[in-house]
This record gives C-alpha cells, structure tokens and sequence, in this order.
C-alpha cells in the first residue's frame, strides 16, 4: 500500500508542477477551464484531478487568484515561482514539448477570453447593470457599464461584447473624434 502512495504523492506532485510551468509558460494568468483544457486535451488526468490540484495550490499558496468578472484568473505567487524553480527539473522534455504545443494553438484564444470580461448584476432601481471590460495586457482600453431593463439585454449585451467588442470599440472612437 506504502508504494501506491508514493506514486500517488509523485503523480500529484508532478501535476502541481506542471500547472505552474503551465501558467509560467503562458506569461499570463490562465483561468481554470484553460488550465483545465491542457490535462485534459493532452490526457494528463480528467477534470476532477485537475480542479483538487489547483484547490491544492491556492491553498499552499503557491496560485494567485484574481477575479476578473465571472471567470477567475490564475498566477503564480512569489512561493509558487520558486517552487517551480526547485522542481522545473521534474518537468520531462515531452511534457515541456506538449506546454509548448498547446500555448502555441492555443495562445490566440486564451489571450482573447482573458482580456474580455462581460457581466451583469441586479440594479437597486431595478432592471441589471452590464459591465464590459476590454484590455490590453494589464492595461483596460475601454470599460463600459450601461442600464438595460431585462435580463434577455443583459445576456445579448455580454454575448455580443465577446465577439464584437472590436467593432463596437472602433465605433465609439471614430464617433468621438468627429
């Protein structure tokens, strides 16, 4: 049984590390289904293994978790970089080559999904405020946050902003300028 749980102890500890040369490779912050995705896709471990190891790694303290509207972010913190310092020898070239491959086709996308945030919330005087947030990097290039009476507008507002916050950005701008 002892040996078992050895394996167990170095399968886990080789995920832990994995999510943080994961995340230190993508040079920002990843969500949950994006960390997620990678074990997944690439049949490292299914979804529930994955979510206790990031539960493991909030709680040691080794990931940051940020809010950005519904979706949480993930960085790595201080101990969590010099965890993976200690231990990037773990890391075997293969596993190193699929981090690489998945930031690769992947990296457009997650990009995109991280700088968007669309939400809503009930307002006091009734109806919902939507939030529409467009950055660029760490730095937001447009927020908006308008009243609209139904939850139908709200949803359509947060659905449209993902696919055409360009357009409606370029608008805006080109209106201000004239």
């Amino acid at each position: 049984m002892a040996g078992k749980d050895f394996i167990l102890t170095e399968q886990n500890l080789l995920f832990k590390i994995m999510v943080l040369q994961l995340i230190h490779s993508a040079q920002e912050p990843l969500s949950k289904s994006q960390i997620t995705d990678f074990f997944t896709d690439f049949r490292y471990a299914d979804y529930f293994r994955v979510q206790s190891v990031i539960f493991e790694l909030l709680e040691s303290q080794m990931l940051i978790e940020g809010p950005r509207s519904t979706v949480h972010l993930y960085r790595l913190s201080e101990e969590g970089e010099r965890t993976l310092e200690a231990f990037s020898d773990r890391i075997s070239e293969a596993i190193a080559g699929d981090i690489r491959a998945y930031l690769s086709s992947q990296g457009k996308r997650i990009c995109r999904e991280n700088s968007l945030t669309a939400n809503y919330d009930r307002s006091v005087g009734g109806g919902y405020i939507v939030r529409l947030i467009a950055r660029e990097g760490n730095q937001e290039i447009i927020r908006l946050d308008l009243h609209v009476t139904g939850k139908e507008q709200a949803e359509a507002l947060c659905y449209n902003w993902k696919i055409r916050y360009d357009e409606v950005y370029m608008q805006i701008v080109d209106l201000l300028l004239q």
